[in-house]
């Protein structure tokens, strides 16, 4: 799964890594260590620019922001009880009732600079970060919707999307975000692609990440400070197993 990630390119960066066509709606981002789930966060996605909504897709890569926790259309209450929907499996997502929808209509980018992973270590809860080699930003694969009744404010959402762990994380878990190399932003992004070649896309990254331990603070969803993406060092407990790497 991924249940926390950080995003720390500002939004110039991120205009020029995704080619994005800068409108009255693109949002001002600030870096962002420790983004939680229900939290506004920036999606890349095809939409008709802010100055005139009424507009029909013209292709071009838009920035806005979105609610992380997918709200389905079909919701009554988008504040339902229960565990937001943060993360949309890869195997069943053309076939679940919730998904289906907004993956054959609606997909986006979550752009991220790495994210997070735990692993009990004594009676510690462990995170570890994982992210490009050389500090790029990464392209997760996810899905959007937006949710609207009458007399009620909007809400748009997203989803990120998982795939099945690669070799290097699956001593951490048995999921993992599906990273998207740039060439396969377009069809990603491409509302009228087959179903088909866009599933091919959803694969277990075969690169290796960077990935080492950080501190245990950030297990807090609310601790922001920058050093929850730096590289710390760990004790050994007694019993315990080293990881792979």
């Amino acid at each position: 799964m991924c249940g926390r990630y950080a995003l720390y390119a500002e939004t110039e960066e991120l205009i020029d890594a995704f080619s994005v066509v800068s409108d009255a709606g693109t949002p001002a981002t600030e870096p962002r260590f420790n983004i939680a789930p229900t939290q506004e966060v920036p999606v890349v996605l095809r939409q008709p620019g802010a100055d005139d909504p009424g507009a029909r897709d013209d292709g071009a890569r838009r920035l806005r922001m979105v609610r992380w926790g997918l709200v389905p259309p079909q919701w009554d209450d988008p504040n339902r009880k229960g565990a937001p929907l943060i993360n949309a499996r890869a195997e069943s997502i053309a076939t679940q009732p919730l998904f289906r929808r907004p993956f054959a209509r609606s997909r986006c980018i979550v752009p991220a600079s790495g994210f997070f992973e735990w692993r009990r270590a004594g009676g510690v809860r462990q995170p570890y970060f994982m992210r490009h080699p050389a500090g790029a930003t990464v392209a997760f694969a996810a899905i959007h919707a937006r949710w609207r009744r009458d007399g009620s404010a909007p809400i748009s959402s997203c989803a990120i999307i998982t795939v099945a762990a690669n070799a290097q994380l699956k001593p951490l878990h048995d999921r993992m975000p599906a990273i998207l190399p740039p060439a396969a932003w377009d069809l990603w992004l491409d509302p009228g692609a087959p179903p088909e070649a866009v599933r091919e896309l959803l694969r277990p990254l075969q690169a290796e990440l960077a990935l080492y331990p950080v501190t245990p603070r950030m297990n807090h969803y609310a601790y922001e400070a920058a050093d929850a993406v730096t590289p710390t060092t760990i004790e050994a407990q007694p019993g315990q197993q080293s990881l792979p790497w």
